[in-house]
């Protein structure tokens, strides 16, 4: 008997497999994010078949994420970095979900990839690579000159979910409480 696992139970898996499955590389046993998006990968099942598929998508002397309730243990080549990971899940926007008077919040696009590195390498929110910003979704503040001072976005897409991710501020903002009245 197979019981079905809830869409966060793998969420790596089910997004590169789902709504996300054009950014990755693999095949029905293992499945990799292409590397300018992120890290992430994920097996099929802990068959040795896709533990072995899986292995043959790390890049020599690199790694990759896998996210999930019970992955598959780790095969010959795999080794486990870390185990942590937090899941939060809005069920429903709070009615004053509105920026704060003085604050506007803008789509980013790709003409803001160099002020997002530039904020996201300091801040580290989470791996950030060449292309994570076309994940998703991304808006930032930005003040009156256009200069970027804080960002959040969407990475991963399991199916019914949008994962935020790239939340970060620029370092020099922090503490700083400004507000327009």
């Amino acid at each position: 008997m197979t019981v079905a696992v809830h869409a966060l139970g793998r969420p790596v898996w089910n997004s590169l497999t789902g709504r996300q499955s054009d950014l990755t590389f693999g095949d029905i046993r293992a499945v990799r994010l292409a590397p300018d998006y992120g890290l992430f990968a994920a097996a099929a099942d802990g068959s040795t078949e896709s533990l072995t598929a899986l292995a043959a998508l790390v890049p020599a002397k690199g790694a990759v994420a896998t996210v999930g309730i019970a992955e598959p243990a780790p095969g010959a080549g795999i080794e486990i970095a870390a185990h942590v990971i937090w899941q939060m899940v809005c069920e429903q926007l709070a009615d004053d979900h509105v920026a704060p008077r003085g604050i506007g919040i803008t789509p980013l696009n790709k003409d803001d990839a160099p002020q997002m590195f530039a904020i996201a390498r300091p801040t580290q929110p989470g791996p950030f690579f060449e292309r994570t910003h076309q994940l998703g979704e991304f808006v930032g503040v930005k003040d009156a000159a256009g200069k970027l001072l804080a960002m959040a976005g969407e990475r991963m897409k399991p199916p019914s979910f949008t994962e935020v991710s790239g939340v970060c501020n620029d370092p020099d903002c922090r503490g700083v409480a400004t507000l327009a009245p």
